[in-house]
C-alpha cells in the first residue's frame, strides 16, 4: 500500500501491483493508464478489496481527469460512455472502477438531473421505468403528492461488460443533500427494501448497523438503487460504524 505523500500519477500502478499482491488480480491497467498521462491529478487511484463467496475480488478505482471521455479512454468503453454523455446534459465522469472480471463501472456527477433525463440514460440498460420508479419511491414526494425534485448534484454509474455492452445502471445520492435526518434515510430504504429484489438477511442487517445511538453525525453515507440488463433491482446503503 502506498502513504498520502505519494505522488498522485504513481497511484495507479502502485494500485495494480497491491491487486496482485492482496487478491491475486491480473488486472491490467496499461490502457486506463494513457487517460492520466500528463494530466494533473487530485488523487489518481486507490485499490478496493471485498470478499465475495470466499475469494478476494479487487476493483481498482483511478480518477477521470479529461473531459469529455473520449480524450484517451480505452475502447471499447469509451464509445458506450460517450451514450450516456450525450443523453444527459452536464454530465461530469468522475472516475472508472476497473474490476478483475475486465467490467468497468464509469461514475458521473449530474449538477442538475431530470426525470426525463434519468430515464433516458437508464434506458442504456432497460428497464428505465423500473429505476424511476425506485428512485420515486425512495425519495417519496411532497405534501401534495407531486414528484419532489432530484438532488443537486445526483451521481449516476454505469457498468459496462468487458467488450463494452451497458450492463447495470444506479442512481445515487448524498443522504444529508435528500433526507432531514438519519431516521428518515432509515425510514425510506425500509420502505423501498419490499420493491427490490435483495438478499433476506439483508435488511435485518441492516436495521441493526442503522439503529445505533444517535451521536450527533450522519450515519447514513450514499445511498442509492440501480437496474441491471436483466431487469434485476438493488438497493444500496453507505453506512459508518457507531
Amino acid at each position: 500500500m502506498a502513504g498520502p505523500e505519494v505522488p498522485e500519477a504513481d497511484r495507479l500502478r502502485l494500485a495494480q501491483q497491491a491487486a496482485a499482491a492482496t487478491a491475486g488480480s491480473r488486472l491490467d491497467l496499461r490502457r486506463w493508464s494513457k487517460v492520466q498521462d500528463g494530466q494533473r491529478l487530485r488523487w489518481g487511484a486507490w485499490l478496493g478489496l471485498r470478499q465475495l463467496d470466499g475469494s478476494r475480488r479487487a476493483k481498482v478505482y483511478l480518477e477521470l481527469p479529461s473531459e469529455p471521455l473520449d480524450e484517451g479512454a480505452p475502447e471499447p468503453w469509451a464509445h458506450a460512455g460517450l451514450q450516456l454523455a450525450s443523453r444527459v446534459l452536464g454530465l461530469t465522469w468522475r472516475m472508472a472502477g476497473v474490476n478483475d472480471d475486465g467490467s468497468v463501472e464509469l461514475y458521473a456527477r449530474i449538477p442538475e438531473l431530470s426525470w426525463s433525463e434519468l430515464a433516458a440514460a437508464a434506458s442504456l440498460v432497460g428497464h428505465e421505468d423500473r429505476l424511476v420508479s425506485l428512485v420515486g419511491n425512495l425519495i417519496t414526494r411532497d405534501q401534495l403528492g407531486r414528484r419532489v425534485v432530484l438532488p443537486r448534484p445526483s451521481g449516476l454509474s454505469l457498468v459496462l461488460a468487458p467488450w463494452g455492452t451497458p450492463m447495470a445502471f444506479t442512481w445515487f445520492a448524498v443522504a444529508k443533500s435528500v433526507w432531514a435526518d438519519d431516521e428518515d434515510v432509515r425510514a425510506a430504504v425500509l420502505r423501498t427494501t419490499d420493491l427490490v429484489v435483495c438478499r433476506s438477511d439483508s435488511t435485518g442487517l441492516y436495521q441493526a448497523l442503522s439503529s445505533g445511538p444517535d451521536d450527533g453525525r450522519w450515519r447514513h453515507g450514499m445511498v442509492g438503487v440501480g437496474v441491471d440488463r436483466a431487469g434485476g433491482t438493488w438497493l444500496q446503503a453507505g453506512l459508518r460504524p457507531t
